[in-house]
């Protein structure tokens, strides 16, 4: 066939040239994409997954409860000394069991009253306290180091404060449940109850859940809270872990897949229709009545 009178293009190396020219500069603009979201992730991952704030929303007195303000000094963080803020609420009894109550990602303890009222009433003194760079403890870059070093700080004021209870237990919500798996599995031995709720596996299964699976997580991500890996090996007989049927932030197969690797140490409550935030509101009596039943267990 005659190529007279053809354009230039379509007899000539031109289409394939282009063709590649174009598919090389799609290939290196998204690999340039993807590497700063890898980047920007990596640096920014932080303030992406801690989220403290400052000022208190109340006071136990606001929701009549006794209470003892804390500051614990010299708390050693990566070689840096820290101070930790919060309150000791006292039960009337001093042999009463007394719970460390650990908070999640999120605000401070003033965020914490509602079930810190539910540990008062079933009987329990309760010392609930603020991470390095939460609350008014002191500014801190937050890190697993960090809340790892506060909790166990936290977790030593309580055994020096409640000498004489009957049980010790250490009460974690979500990451805070990630805190709490990092004390026990430094000084299980002490604890004699461990509640965990609305408390994910692992972060980097969390980080992937919440929708970044397309990222390599495993390489970028600094902290890990390892909490499926660390229950079934830190010798606690009494836990109870708490989850909501509905939660979509932590779903509730993490919480199963906890009961299961406790190997036999873990009893559980699902409660139905419960989201992330709002275990105790939907749990209602029968929760509460279930939480104190446990903390009868652990005497």
């Amino acid at each position: 066939m005659n190529d007279l009178g053809r354009p230039y293009w379509l007899h000539s190396n031109f289409p394939q040239r282009l063709l590649w020219k174009f598919l090389l500069g799609i290939a290196a603009a998204a690999v340039l994409s993807y590497s700063g979201v890898c980047v920007y992730f990596f640096l920014k991952q932080g303030a992406m997954i801690y989220k403290p704030t400052a000022e208190w929303a109340e006071v136990p007195s606001n929701v009549a409860l006794p209470f003892e303000p804390v500051t614990i000094d010299g708390v050693q963080v990566n070689g840096q000394s820290v101070s930790l803020s919060g309150w000791w609420i006292p039960a009337r009894d001093n042999r009463a069991p007394a719970v460390l109550y650990l908070h999640g990602n999120k605000g401070n303890i003033s965020d914490c009253l509602g079930i810190a009222k539910t540990l008062h009433e079933a009987g329990a003194s309760v010392f609930v306290v603020d991470y390095a760079g939460y609350g008014k403890s002191s500014a801190f870059a937050i890190s697993e180091d960090s809340m790892r070093a506060s909790g166990l700080a936290a977790f030593s004021y309580l055994k020096r404060k409640a000498p004489d209870a009957v049980a010790r237990i250490v009460y974690g919500r979500s990451m805070g449940g990630g805190v709490a798996m990092l004390v026990a599995s430094e000084v299980g031995a002490s604890i004699d109850g461990l509640i965990l709720e609305s408390t994910f596996t692992s972060l980097p299964d969390e980080i992937r859940h919440l929708g970044y699976g397309w990222l390599p997580i495993g390489l970028l991500l600094r902290d890990r809270y390892p909490s499926l890996d660390t229950i079934g090996a830190i010798g606690i007989k009494h836990v109870l872990v708490i989850h909501g049927s509905a939660d979509d932030y932590v779903p509730v197969w993490m919480g199963e897949r906890l009961v299961h690797a406790a190997r036999g140490n873990a009893t559980s409550i699902i409660v139905p229709g419960a989201r992330h935030n709002n275990v105790a509101v939907v749990g209602g009596t029968g929760l509460a009545q279930a939480i104190q039943t446990f903390l009868a267990s652990t005497r």
